[in-house]
């Protein structure tokens, strides 16, 4: 449980704030800046920051959404992009979001920064899908995706 002290601290950096800096830095650079930030006099716990941002990030469809958004508009009607459905008929472990472009499929499991983690099912199938041909991976946001994908066409270029 966060103190009364620190909720105030925290509130005053501002939710936005926290989540852009929650997708750029890794754990230990977000509690140094957030200290600074929030002007904190003692080092935040790990379970701290991680109890602040549960709080303070979008849960995991919002970025699934900005991915879809971002591969639409990046790739157009190059790229078909899905979101999978969960259910008792799919199978376990499945990434979140599909996309196939250029005949590659993409396998995004979308985590929140910092505080998601895999599932042993989901990384044994990245790693199935990986050796199958695909590219399958954790990311946090859509940039992460889009990156991947341009990394693959430049790799993938043919001369045409």
């Amino acid at each position: 449980m966060l103190t009364k002290d620190l909720q105030d601290a925290i509130s005053s950096v501002g939710t936005n704030r926290i989540r852009e800096a929650a997708e750029r830095f890794k754990q230990d650079q977000m509690i140094q800046w957030l200290q600074e930030v929030a002007g904190l006099q003692f080092r935040l716990t790990v379970s701290q920051l991680h109890e602040i941002l549960k709080d303070k990030l979008p849960k995991e469809p919002h970025y699934q959404q900005e991915i879809m958004d971002a591969i639409i508009q990046r790739f157009g009607a190059d790229a078909i992009v899905w979101k999978e459905a969960a259910g008792p008929y799919s199978q376990k472990g499945i990434p979140d979001v599909t996309c196939i472009l250029m005949g590659h499929y993409f396998g995004f499991e979308v985590k929140r920064p910092i505080i998601g983690r895999l599932s042993n099912i989901q990384a044994a199938r990245i790693r199935q899908i990986n050796r199958a041909g695909g590219t399958a991976l954790a990311v946090c946001s859509a940039k992460q995706a889009i990156e991947v994908i341009e990394k693959w066409k430049i790799k993938n270029r043919t001369a045409g």
